[in-house]
Order: C-alpha cells, then sequence, then structure tokens
C-alpha cells in the first residue's frame, strides 16, 4: 500500500489522491505553499501526491527531488513525467491513471487548501453516492511582489442550481473539486483546452451523476494572470472548439448556442480591463 498519513497506518481509512500538473511556468515557490497545505490537512485519511510534469520545467525546480523527498516522509508522492507538453487534459488523464484513491481531490500548483478542506467534502461523498464531484467556494486573491493585495469571494451555486446551471458556465469551481474516482473511470479527463473540467462535468452530468458545492471557502486561488488567460482569440477558439464537441455529443440543448457563441464574440471584443471590472463587481471582496 503507497497510501500512510504521519498520525496512522490503517489501511481501513478513505484512501484520497491529491492531482496537480507542473509545467514550465509553474513557480516553485508557489508550489511549496501548495504541497505544504495539503500536509497540513486535518482529519485521518490514507493520502498520496500525484504530480504530472506537463513537458520541462524553469529553472526554479532545481532543487524539486530534494523538497519532494523530504515532504515524501510525510505523505507519499507519486512523480509521473511526460516529456513533451501535453496539455492540462492530458496531464490529468495520465495522472488520474496513477491514482489509487476512492476520491481525487484536484489542486493547482498556484492554490493554498484550507486545511479542514478535506474534513469538510470527503463525508459529502461518503454519504450520498449519486454524488462524483464536490466543489465549493474559492477565495481568489491577486498579490504583487509577494504581498497581499487583494481577496474576493467567489462563490458556486448549490446543489439544487449546479446541473441548471451548468447550461450556461461552468458552476464548479476546478480546484476546490474533489471527485469520486469511480465516476471518472470511463469517463475523464481528455484533451480540452480551457475547458478541460467543464467537459468532464457535462459528460459526469449526461452519465446521470450528481454535484455538490460547499457554501464556503475551502481553497485560496491566485488569479493574478486569470484575465489574461480568459481573454483574446486563442481563448475564444478554444471555447468554440468545446462548443463544438458538446453540441456533437449532445450535452447541451441546442438553443443554447447563440448564449455561447455571444460569449465566444464578447472574449475578442470586449476590452480584458473592462471583463476584469465586471468580474470585480460581481465577486464580493472581502478583504482590501
Amino acid at each position: 500500500m503507497s497510501f500512510s498519513r504521519s498520525t496512522t497506518n490503517n489501511d481501513n481509512l478513505i484512501k484520497v489522491s491529491w492531482l496537480c500538473a507542473i509545467y514550465k511556468k509553474t513557480k516553485f515557490k508557489e508550489f511549496k505553499l501548495a504541497i505544504n497545505s495539503i500536509i497540513c490537512q486535518k482529519g485521518n485519511y490514507n493520502q498520496e501526491i500525484i504530480i504530472v510534469q506537463d513537458g520541462n520545467l524553469n529553472r526554479e525546480f532545481k532543487n524539486l527531488r530534494s523538497f519532494l523527498k523530504t515532504k515524501n516522509k510525510l505523505i507519499p508522492i507519486n512523480y509521473l513525467k511526460l516529456n513533451n507538453n501535453k496539455g492540462l487534459g492530458i496531464a490529468l488523464s495520465e495522472g488520474c491513471k496513477r491514482c489509487k484513491g476512492d476520491f481525487i481531490a484536484r489542486f493547482d500548483t498556484d492554490d493554498i487548501n484550507c486545511e479542514d478542506r478535506l474534513i469538510k467534502q470527503i463525508p459529502i461523498l461518503e454519504k450520498n453516492l449519486s454524488i462524483a464531484v464536490v466543489g465549493s467556494w474559492v477565495g481568489e486573491f491577486h498579490s504583487s511582489n509577494d504581498l497581499f493585495l487583494e481577496l474576493m469571494l467567489k462563490k458556486a451555486p448549490p446543489m439544487h442550481l449546479i446541473k441548471r446551471r451548468m447550461n450556461l458556465f461552468n458552476p464548479i469551481n476546478h480546484p476546490s473539486a474533489v471527485i469520486r474516482k469511480e465516476a471518472i473511470s470511463k469517463s475523464g479527463y481528455t484533451d480540452m483546452p480551457s475547458y478541460e473540467d467543464y467537459y468532464l462535468w457535462l459528460k459526469l452530468r449526461k452519465n446521470g451523476w450528481g454535484f455538490e458545492n460547499i457554501q464556503e471557502i475551502t481553497v485560496f486561488m491566485q488569479v493574478d494572470n486569470f484575465f489574461e488567460k480568459r481573454w483574446g482569440l486563442k481563448y475564444a477558439v478554444n471555447e468554440l472548439n468545446f462548443l463544438i464537441k458538446i453540441t456533437k455529443e449532445n450535452l447541451i440543448n441546442k438553443f443554447l448556442i447563440p448564449i455561447f457563441l455571444l460569449r465566444i464574440f464578447s472574449r475578442i471584443l470586449i476590452s480584458r480591463k473592462f471583463q476584469k471590472f465586471l468580474r470585480s463587481f460581481k465577486n464580493k471582496t472581502i478583504h482590501k
């Protein structure tokens, strides 16, 4: 058994696999904070961390091996390297194959997980076997030169609204998702740039699975570069390819296509600064 926990070695405990992907733009300092936030988790679970290296890394990771060796004494770490950059969807798909846990806890390498994340999300999956994914609100923070600037609350719809809201937008904050491995054994991550998670949720919905969002923060997510990633021609093309795919597979009703097309055009026509203003206005600022 590759699982262990510093407080116990009971094989009867629930097994959780933490999954992430790192690539050339990953920052080593942020990566270390993310790993440390996992090691500090409350609750007795048998845990492991699956790290997928998606292509080459930057020079900051020269001490990666020694860092992982130290952390491996506290929690088993399974490291998988892809020689060429394949994209997040493929990287996560390969990582899922290595996950031995009953549940897969997604995390991004520039985010910080609250220490009570698992003890809030796992019990929901234990009690309701029809639920495939449990997400939560996230705290979006901005920083500059290591200084904290602002924290905003990004909410997520509760259970009774998720499937309906999924027709129009992604209702699950991906870095907060804990996923039942059984649910994605056949409908897992695929190559769908910028929409790997949204595509997965739609497939799970079609297969009859349910979803839940905890109405509180379990992850603090850094969004300094968010707006540059989410707007522009490249992102619009990604969304158009996504729309074509989900339409062909009947994952959404065809009468929703005009709404998606309108949003795709907005990626190009509306300035990033104005989009940033709209997002800041929509989300609730909880600290400055």
